[in-house]
């Protein structure tokens, strides 16, 4: 059975415009491999509505390490693990600009603690590999992930759901998900100044509040509010 054969309404298939409901023009994208350079198949699929001019994409399927890889470099040697330091390969690892880690040490969870619902969570995936030996930072960036799909239920659904996501005027992926980074940031920050103020971020926690802190200074695309926030409570909880 093909894949559109699933659709009860034919404007939910993916090959139809929702915007004008114009019959789409596919076409599968090509990849430069990093490594060699040669082109292959990326398996993504570029959509053009001929009637509007709508663009859109569909099953991008990138490899971990977010780097464009050919079948025959899979398997080639692209340095160890910092972790356990054995061999790595595209294939099993992940690449975060050259700090490697393989599945293995990826996917070991360590514990995220959260100051807006004041629980651990488990957490594992390429933050791991990109913030190698900035536990404070790691704690930071997988805070962020964490509010984005977990309190802020809306984006998480028009992430997962293309139909949800086509409903909301001039939705745009990588704009939502600036704001929305941006939004935790400032929300966890407000949750770690008020438990520090009445005393009550906990001692046990995975990174201390100054440290924590300080990590969100160290993620990328911090708005101005966000930064000023960020040096305003790094103020506050060193007495200035």
């Amino acid at each position: 059975m093909a894949r559109n054969d699933f659709y009860d309404d034919p404007m939910d298939r993916e090959d139809f415009c929702r915007k004008c409901g114009g019959a789409a023009v596919a076409q599968m994208d090509r990849n430069a491999c990093s490594y060699c350079e040669s082109n292959f198949e990326g398996g993504s699929i570029t959509y053009e509505c001929p009637r509007c001019g709508r663009r859109w994409q569909f099953a991008s399927r990138l490899p971990r390490n977010l780097e464009s890889v050919c079948p025959d470099c899979c398997d080639r040697s692209i340095g160890n693990c910092l972790d356990c330091g054995r061999e790595a390969t595209p294939q099993t690892s992940t690449n975060a600009d050259g700090q490697i880690l393989c599945d293995e040490c990826l996917h070991r969870q360590v514990a995220i603690w959260c100051p807006v619902c004041d629980r651990r969570h488990p957490y594992s995936g390429y933050l791991k590999a990109a913030f190698w030996g900035d536990d404070a930072g790691l704690q930071a960036a997988a805070l962020v992930t964490h509010y984005r799909h977990e309190h802020r239920l809306s984006y998480d659904r028009a992430c997962s759901n293309p139909s949800y996501a086509a409903k909301i005027p001039n939705y745009d992926y990588e704009t939502a998900k600036q704001t929305t980074n941006n939004q935790a940031k400032r929300q966890l920050l407000r949750a770690i100044r008020k438990l520090v103020a009445t005393g009550t971020y906990p001692p046990n926690a995975p990174a201390s509040a100054m440290d924590l802190v300080a990590g969100f200074g160290r993620l990328d695309w911090n708005e101005p509010k966000t930064d000023e926030l960020i040096a305003a409570t790094l103020a506050q909880l060193s007495g200035a």
